[in-house]
């Protein structure tokens, strides 16, 4: 069965309204190919996605809806309170101080511990987010350095085995940061190896 709608002006669209924290521009397109690292020219499935970005942007939209001005005030709210408290106390005064003010009223009064539970579970995704990207970068930091000190290495001559995997192994920046100007200064594998 073909599901037709009847209206001919009708056209199927798929719109996300973004808020988050990071820079992001006021519209973007997405698509669900740019996803893959093996993209094919003629995929079977694509999905489009129209970005807009609601946070700072797309005033003229966020005043002709209503809802989507005043959730963007909630947020705004949960973001300047959770500067100075815990998210469950930010999200609680901001729900509160949205009905006191008439700002999602309505529908805060009557889903009140759902907002509650999904705000709070989104501002704890985005902590964890962004702590695995530093975690990450820290990583490719540690990653970096280990490179560079083999390289150094390697160019004053062959780096016994045991050698290549204690600097392998090693985890700690600053170790790994004396070594790296070691290798730099020494003139040779057995000088690296007695500085070490």
């Amino acid at each position: 069965m073909i599901w037709r709608f009847s209206d001919p002006d009708t056209i199927a669209s798929f719109v996300v309204f973004y808020n988050g924290v990071e820079p992001f521009e006021e519209k973007r397109e997405l698509r669900l190919s740019e996803a893959f690292v093996n993209r094919e020219e003629d995929s079977e499935l694509e999905l489009r996605v129209q970005v807009l970005n609601i946070k700072g942007f797309n005033e003229e939209l966020k005043g002709q809806c209503c809802i989507l001005g005043e959730y963007m005030q909630y947020v705004n709210k949960v973001r300047a309170y959770r500067e100075q408290l815990s998210i469950d106390q930010a999200v609680d005064r901001a729900v509160n101080e949205c009905i006191a003010e008439n700002i999602l009223r309505e529908f805060l009064l009557r889903n009140k511990a759902e907002v509650r539970q999904v705000s709070i579970f989104e501002y704890n995704e985005e902590d964890t987010r962004r702590a695995i990207g530093e975690y990450q970068h820290g990583q490719g930091v540690i990653e970096s350095k280990i490179d560079d000190v083999l390289l150094l290495l390697k160019r004053k001559g062959a780096v016994p085995v045991d050698l290549e995997k204690e600097i392998l192994e090693e985890k700690d920046i600053e170790v790994l940061q004396n070594w790296l100007i070691s290798a730099a200064e020494v003139k040779s594998i057995d000088e690296f190896i007695e500085r070490k």
